[in-house]
């Protein structure tokens, strides 16, 4: 039946190359599973070097996967999860379906959520302090809703800090803006600037 089966009854099974380790999986004809690794009654651990160690798991043509870079600098070692030729509305999914999704930057880096061309985005900066900032970009977009922000069965609150110098300001580039910031006398200004 050209099977292989390896079994530890009571210990550890090791398979080790001295230059290169491989298993290759070609059985396609009797099954969707080449290779199956499973633990019934505990994890399974893929490990590679600190220094330069890289795991991958993907296809053969290399474009659609997932990459664990480990590198000796902090500023190399990466995780990338790539697909290059998928074009699905859900190419790449993320889903929790009974929980929350946490996404943490570390300070003083921005997280950015942005498409191929740059050209939206939305970007959260941590500068340690004063330079905290969020930024919500389209660049090319022309229609009335290029940036629509609703609230279908509520109300919006928009929250800032006293101070002259503070406010909440609306611009349409070239013509006029609307400005809220809070008076000298403590109260609120509203103004049209032409």
């Amino acid at each position: 039946t050209n099977n292989l089966l390896l079994t530890s009854e009571a210990g550890s099974l090791y398979l080790t190359g001295a230059t290169n380790l491989g298993i290759l999986g070609e059985a396609a004809a009797r099954g969707a599973v080449s290779i199956d690794s499973t633990a019934s009654a505990g994890g399974v651990k893929i490990r590679v070097a600190d220094a330069d160690g890289i795991a991958v798991i993907g296809n053969q043509s290399e474009d659609t996967f997932v990459k664990i870079t480990a590198h000796g600098t902090p500023a190399n070692e990466k995780i990338a999860v790539t697909n290059s030729a998928g074009t699905a509305a859900d190419a790449i999914g993320l889903v929790a379906g009974a929980g929350g999704i946490t996404i943490m930057q570390a300070a003083g880096k921005a997280l950015s959520l942005t498409n191929a061309d740059s050209d939206l985005s939305m970007t959260f900066t941590d500068a340690s302090g004063t330079g905290d900032a969020v930024a919500l970009l389209n660049t090319n977009g022309t229609g009335a809703a290029a940036i629509d922000i609703q609230a279908a069965a509520g109300g919006m609150d928009f929250t800032f800090a006293g101070g002259a110098s503070k406010g909440v300001d609306f611009n349409a580039a070239g013509t006029t803006s609307l400005s809220i910031n809070n008076a000298a006398q403590g109260g609120v200004g509203i103004g049209v600037v032409p």
